[in-house]
């Protein structure tokens, strides 16, 4: 059995994320939280993470690890419906001046 392609992605210094295409679904690894999210989309740099998709198959294992794999709905939720009161003042004060409009854009970001 061939192993899928994989690309590690450079996002960048200034982004909340770490990321790596593999054969074509795009993981989204936050930096500071055990989350990870999926993408069929490829990434601009500077630009939110759009397209957000299920957890593939071969995902298991860093469910199993302790990682949470967001569905689409989750990253897709309007920030109206995120309470932010447990992040740092510094995050609030990039949410107040970055003004995402998702929950994916509030998590994977490029602020500086």
């Amino acid at each position: 059995m061939s192993r899928p392609s994989t690309t590690r992605l450079d996002v960048g210094l200034c982004a909340s994320f770490d990321a790596v295409d593999i054969a074509g679904t795009v993981v989204l690894v936050h930096r500071h939280l055990p989350v990870i999210a999926f993408s069929s989309a490829a990434l601009e740099p500077g630009s939110p993470v759009r397209e957000f998709v299920p957890p593939p198959p071969w995902a298991g294992p860093s469910a199993d690890a302790g990682f949470r794999l967001l569905e689409p709905a989750e990253p897709d939720a309007p920030i109206e419906r995120v309470d932010p009161s447990a992040l740092p003042e510094a995050e609030l004060k990039a949410v107040r001046h970055w003004r995402p409009q998702t929950l994916g854009e509030l998590m994977f970001n490029w602020w500086d």
